[in-house]
């Protein structure tokens, strides 16, 4: 049970979309996932087991390094933004009992959209049409074509009318299983799972039959959703891939330069041919090989399994995978993976051939990792966020510290609950949450506003009337949970608790709609009252006219409004107005000037005018301007 959660666990933290690295206090890496490993540009077992420092020398005091040693020291979580290559990253660090834990979130997207909004906005068309794939943007339900790019119309041969008027699944060769059918359901799979390519044949206007490659997505275009396809030929490599084929089926002798332990045994296990390579995994020369019994070389816990192998049972096109541990002829233990298939003849088995691969290494890596394991056992309770983890049947199999604290229910109370036990946390029911979305989408969608993160990632914000007796605002994100070989085995959940940024926000909107309000009353009573008088932000940007001024000086009030003030003083004037303006004169003092305003019509209007400054938490955010006099 303890080895089953170990690796539950492991994998939770593998299936983090996010770079996850975990320190100890003298900054070995104990553990790090796929995500992080790619951004490093090392493997895994490059860095495990390694101190960071000696492996990245160059970092010492960067403000990551320097980061690292102020979490280590005050026992107080950081947080800093940094970039490495082309994308910026958001690092959060959070002390653990024995060192650090540290989760990057690439917040590149955030940092580049608006310009990367503006760029498409002005060229996108000639992005669209300029791409060296073909593109194809087609409805939904219908199936219908209504977008391609010119790239698409040159691969196909048809004009841009033309494509518009077909059906995607028209493209297809017709040749089972290249149809039209099978293409449409493929469509349809990739909108709703996990997106995957296909290769598959197409036709075009003249009849020739081409290799393609296929990827779609899902998009919102407008109000519509679409499937964008991309499409790219492959012809050539298809007859490149069986010129291949045909090339090594002609030339056996690799046989004998292969790096893998080939052989070919009878029905009893006597070795019948060897390879080269069986001599550097064994030990023995070939010769001493060939009047030896494959069960010779296996230790003694596992001689059972070879000699009850069934060899005369197996079918012809049947292979058989397992592992085998061997006696060296140096006494040297090896571990070998070890796939055998039958050798046919006039119909029936008379030899067994296989492949064994030496993965030594990769056992001892795995005894170091069992261990290593046993020290990660407590990185996933001190996660930041609060996250929990269900398997295929609903059962609860991972309830972390933080969701202890966030709901006021212990580990050991809820895992192994199934029956939506955990709904009653939230919402004193029991009832589907947004974990089981992605497992079971049509019983949750109706309780959630849900945002799709590539096709398999949910997010929402949603209230909690119910948590820990009173109301709560959470963020969450809920993601399919698969193991190392892609078997789904679940769903996780992530949640945090945003009740005060939502009241906060709450609140400033309602301050907003206040203030539009009086905003609104004030506009309303000085255009009530005949006053000359505007105001104005510290740019001398107008922001409000009275009635009078716009009637004075021959315009509407609309026309007035985001004018600077000085374009409607004469020329004369405009320097004396544009100093009053960034004069930063205390409070409740004011200037007195005498000018002339600039009429519509080219006349000029004499004033004698005040300008008073307007203070907001101890700076100037704009000014008032009222006449006095005005004299035509």
């Amino acid at each position: 049970m303890v080895a089953k959660e170990k690796v539950r666990y492991k994998t939770l933290l593998d299936s983090i979309e996010a770079p996850v690295v975990a320190l100890q206090k003298d900054l070995l890496v104990l553990y790090c996932n796929d995500a992080y490993a790619q951004l490093a540009g090392k493997k895994r077992t490059e860095l495990e087991g390694k101190n960071l420092i000696a492996l990245f020398p160059e970092g010492i005091d960067t403000p990551a390094y320097l980061t690292y040693m102020e979490v280590l020291e005050t026992g107080q979580p950081k947080v800093i933004e940094q970039k490495t290559g082309s994308r910026f990253y958001l690092e959060r660090i959070y002390p653990t009992p024995v060192g650090i834990i540290s989760i990057a979130d690439d917040i590149s997207i955030g940092k580049r959209s608006e310009a990367a909004v503006k760029a498409f906005k002005t060229n996108q068309r000639a992005i669209f049409d300029e791409s060296y794939d073909a593109i194809i943007v087609h409805d939904v339900q219908s199936n219908i074509i209504v977008d391609v790019n010119k790239t698409a119309c040159e691969m196909f041969g048809y004009r841009r009318e033309e494509m518009l008027k077909l059906n995607i699944g028209d493209l297809c060769a017709g040749e089972p299983p290249h149809v039209r059918e099978n293409l449409l359901l493929w469509f349809k799979r990739s909108s709703e799972i996990r997106p995957q390519n296909m290769e598959m044949k197409f036709r075009d206007k003249s009849g020739r039959v081409l290799w393609v490659e296929i990827k779609s997505k899902r998009m919102l275009f407008g109000d519509e959703v679409r499937l964008l396809a991309i499409i790219r030929e492959i012809t050539r490599g298809k007859y490149a891939e069986k010129a291949l084929r045909d090339s090594q089926e002609r030339y056996e002798q690799l046989f004998e330069k292969a790096g893998d332990f080939i052989f070919i045994h009878d029905l009893m296990g006597n070795f019948i041919s060897v390879n080269r390579a069986a001599e550097r995994v064994t030990g023995y020369w070939s010769d001493e090989l060939l009047k030896m019994n494959i069960a010779q070389l296996a230790s003694s816990n596992y001689t059972a399994l070879i000699r009850g192998m069934s060899y005369r049972k197996m079918s012809r096109n049947e292979t058989i995978t397992y592992e085998l541990e061997i006696v060296t002829k140096f006494d040297d233990h090896a571990y070998l993976e070890v796939v055998i298939w039958p050798i046919y003849k006039a119909g029936k088995i008379f030899a067994i051939q296989g492949i064994a691969r030496d993965i030594s290494e990769r056992k001892i890596n795995e005894k170091e990792l069992r261990n290593s394991e046993q020290k990660l056992d407590s990185f996933i309770d001190f996660l930041p966020d609060a996250t929990m983890a269900i398997d295929l049947e609903g059962k609860v199999v991972v309830w972390n510290q933080a969701m202890e604290k966030l709901t006021g229910i212990q580990a050991d109370d809820m895992l192994g609950k199934a029956d939506y036990e955990y709904g009653l946390a939230f919402y004193n029911s029991r009832r589907p949450i947004m974990v089981d979305l992605v497992l079971r989408p049509e019983e949750v969608k109706k309780y959630y506003s849900v945002i799709e993160k590539d096709e398999f990632t949910v997010i929402s914000e949603f209230d909690t009337p119910h948590l820990r007796g009173a109301g709560h605002y959470l963020w969450g994100q809920a993601m399919p949970w698969y193991d190392k070989d892609g078997k789904l085995m679940g769903a996780i959940e992530s949640l945090r608790d945003i009740t005060q940024r939502y009241k906060s926000e709450q609140d400033n909107k309602m301050r907003l709609e206040e203030s539009v309000k009086q905003f609104a009353h004030l506009k309303a009573l000085l255009s009530r009252v005949e006053c000359f008088c505007c105001s104005y932000d510290p740019q001398g940007n107008i922001t409000f006219v009275s009635a009078k001024v716009a009637k004075v000086l021959g315009y509407s009030e609309d026309e007035l409004v985001a004018q600077n003030i000085v374009e409607i003083i004469a020329d004369e004037y405009q320097g004396i107005i544009s100093a009053a303006i960034k004069d930063n004169f205390p409070a409740g003092e004011y200037r007195e000037l005498s000018i002339s305003f600039a009429c519509r019509d080219g006349s000029e209007i004499s004033a004698k005018i005040t300008l008073s400054a307007v203070w907001e938490n101890g700076e100037i955010s704009g000014g008032i301007m009222q006449a006095e006099s005005i004299q035509a």
